[in-house]
């Protein structure tokens, strides 16, 4: 075999290798591309959940205190209730048995000590809720049937499914013949 026929050959197989060689680098280079396009795909898969971790943490942060504010103000309804019935049904009964013209601020003088019921029986608490309970008797008087008895659902759902709701109507209520009982000077007195 002449020198040149082996150079011919030996040039060959180094153009071969090569050819293979380019092929697997760009192989490899494809594969790091692809693996370069995963990575992005998985940071910013990283970066939403960061921001829904963000996002529910402040939520959760938030969550108690909603809580807080819903209570309070099924609370509010019920006892706007109370002092609904309290002005206009209990207290002219109480001033008719007694002979007295007993204004409703005489129960803020009487309260438990359950700060709740001290709550809704100080004077300020009084007029706020004589204010709420005169527009609810404007609406209940204005209002459609469906309305009114929608309302009343609405109350007794929160009684039922509530039991620190039913402990502060209780000691409420408690708070409230104590006080009649007081006033009209007959312990067989019922609300």
């Amino acid at each position: 075999m002449s020198i040149n026929c082996m150079l011919t050959e030996i040039t060959n197989q180094i153009l071969s290798l090569e050819s293979d060689m380019d092929y697997k680098i760009d192989n490899q280079q494809d594969i790091l591309d692809a693996h370069a396009k995963d990575i992005k795909t998985l940071q910013e898969q990283m970066k939403t959940i960061k921001t829904l971790l963000s996002k529910n943490e402040e939520e959760s942060i938030a969550l108690p205190q909603l809580r807080k504010n819903a209570r309070m103000r099924q609370k509010e309804k019920l006892t706007t209730v109370f002092h609904y019935y309290l002005q206009h049904v209990l207290l002219p009964k109480v001033n008719e048995i007694s002979g007295q013209t007993f204004k409703w601020e005489v129960f803020s003088t009487n309260y438990t000590t359950n700060k709740f019921a001290f709550f809704i029986l100080s004077p300020q608490s009084l007029k706020d809720i004589q204010f709420w309970c005169d527009i609810r008797n404007d609406r209940v008087h204005t209002s459609k049937l469906e309305d009114i008895i929608s309302l009343i659902r609405d109350i007794k759902n929160t009684y039922d499914q509530n039991q620190d709701v039913q402990k502060d109507c209780q000691q409420i209520k408690s708070t409230i013949l104590r006080v009649c009982r007081n006033l009209t000077g007959d312990e067989n007195f019922l609300l």
